[in-house]
């Protein structure tokens, strides 16, 4: 009986553990299939060997994903984004179809916003590539800051990549390309729920640039009869495969640093400035930065730096080189985007290395984030496709003259400038006026005005402090009335 006693005592035990070792096993398998999703539920994480986990992990989660979808096809120069993917520490993940599989073009770069209609929002941020298996690629976006809401957006207007000489066209002018973009145009919504995080994918507009040109006007600043300073108005001439009857806004993205060279800069030729380069005469003073600006086309108050203008227009009203109304004049729109300052200490000879020395800003990679437009009585916001260029070193016009005829042209722009303000703001001088002129009418009566309207105010205060003290009075008059009756 003892036996049997012990013998159901062990039985229960055996059971007790193997309920306890079934209960792990399913909180086991449960937190595996939380992990493994589609694609569109697909979340990067890491692991011991390596800090990112592999692109095709990743998208193998997915049980519609097939690899043989994704072939490696030679000189196929092609990107398209097939996923995104946020992780557990904040970070956002890109993984792309590229067939060339071809390591000179590793993306460098991506545009887009956080927010659905922000001009503000829409940025470059830099790509690095985590790995690839074959032509499928996972980049990791540096410096974006995932917001903290239950429903996310990612716009994506291009992606970019290092310009490559035997692969990409040169300009056919005196401007590099620095970077190559890619079309996207895709907007994700990334929305969490209980028990999973869902990536919905949705083809949207953008707007590209097919031509392009980034050059320079220098001004002298002042009369300079005696100076030396000079200002450099950086713009792009460009055109866009879309049709734009007015162009309302633009958000422009450049780098801009101060440099030095031997000489004066605002006298050396082509060849001078080219043999100077090749010797590595023209440095960096200082740390260069990224800019971007945002400017409207009715914005008159900026009207020096910051101008939007059809390139018929700014034809017209320039001093233009041959050679850059032939670059300038095939394109439809100009921006002028930043003006810079450049400044020769001149001690001798224009090419003496030793006693002159010119500072100036050097503006490069130059793009185009976002555009405004109507066309047809439509107004668009779309995210622009445009490469990164960068002009050469000397300016696309005529700098002016010195002495009277500079003196003259600086009044002229300046008589300019205040027609352009009495354009904008003309109701402001005639309401001016008409009360200069009722001031002066009114001058005779004005001691018994100024009487009138302090003895009105005065009439006023104690109405308020009447009305202030109402209440007050109510309940004083109140108390005096039950302490009379219980007398």
């Amino acid at each position: 009986m003892k036996n049997k006693k012990q013998t159901n005592c062990k039985s229960r035990s055996h059971r007790y553990i193997l309920f306890i070792i079934l209960l792990f096993a399913v909180i086991i398998i449960c937190s595996s299939l939380g992990k493994v999703s589609g694609v569109l539920h697909v979340r990067a994480e890491g692991d011991a060997a390596s800090k990112y986990t592999a692109v095709m992990d990743d998208l193998a989660k997915d049980e519609y994903f097939n690899a043989d979808d994704y072939p490696a096809v030679a000189n196929d120069y092609s990107i398209r984004i097939i996923q995104i993917a946020e992780s557990s520490d904040a970070e956002l993940f890109v993984y792309t179809y590229q067939p060339s599989v071809d390591e000179r073009f590793v993306l460098t770069s991506i545009r887009l916003s956080t927010e659905k209609g922000n001009m503000d929002s829409r940025h470059d941020y830099a790509l690095v590539e985590c790995n690839h298996d074959g032509p499928l690629y996972k980049y990791k976006v540096v410096g974006l800051l995932l917001v903290d809401n239950p429903i996310r957006y990612y716009d994506i207007t291009a992606v970019f990549r290092k310009w490559i000489p035997d692969v990409d066209d040169e300009t056919g002018n005196d401007n590099t390309i620095d970077y190559v973009p890619y079309a996207v145009g895709q907007l994700w919504t990334v929305v969490d729920t209980e028990d999973k995080t869902e990536y919905m994918l949705q083809y949207i507009d953008v707007i590209v640039v097919t031509e392009k040109y980034v050059d320079f006007l220098r001004y002298k600043e002042g009369f300079r009869l005696f100076k030396n300073n000079f200002c450099d108005s950086h713009y792009i001439a460009f055109s866009t495969e879309h049709d734009i009857d007015t162009l309302q806004q633009a958000k422009v993205s450049f780098i801009c640093g101060e440099y030095w060279m031997p000489g004066d800069l605002t006298k050396l030729s082509a060849e001078d400035i080219a043999i100077l380069e090749q010797a590595n005469s023209i440095r960096p003073n200082g740390e260069s930065q990224s800019h971007e600006v945002k400017f409207n086309a009715d914005d008159l108050t900026k009207q020096g730096t910051y101008r939007i203008e059809s390139v018929d227009d700014f034809v017209n009203s320039e001093e233009l080189s041959d050679k850059v109304k032939e670059s300038v004049k095939p394109k439809e729109w100009i921006l002028r985007f930043c003006e810079t300052p450049v400044q020769v200490n001149k001690y001798g000879p224009v090419n003496n290395p030793v006693a002159n020395k010119s500072y100036f800003m050097r503006v490069s990679e130059v793009t185009i984030l976002e555009l405004t437009f109507e066309t047809n009585g439509v107004v668009y916001n779309l995210g622009v496709v445009d490469n990164k260029q960068t002009g050469d070193l000397l300016p696309g016009g005529d700098e002016g003259d010195d002495g009277v005829e500079g003196m003259l042209a600086w009044f002229k722009n300046l008589f300019e400038k205040i027609a352009a303000f009495f354009r904008k703001y003309w109701y402001w001088f005639v309401i001016g006026a008409v009360a200069f002129i009722a001031l002066i009418i009114l001058a005779p009566f004005m001691p018994s005005i100024i009487h009138l309207i302090f003895s009105g105010i005065v009439w006023l205060f104690k109405g308020l402090v009447w009305l202030v003290s109402l209440p007050i009075r109510g309940i004083v008059a109140l108390i005096r009335k039950i302490q009379g009756n219980s007398e």
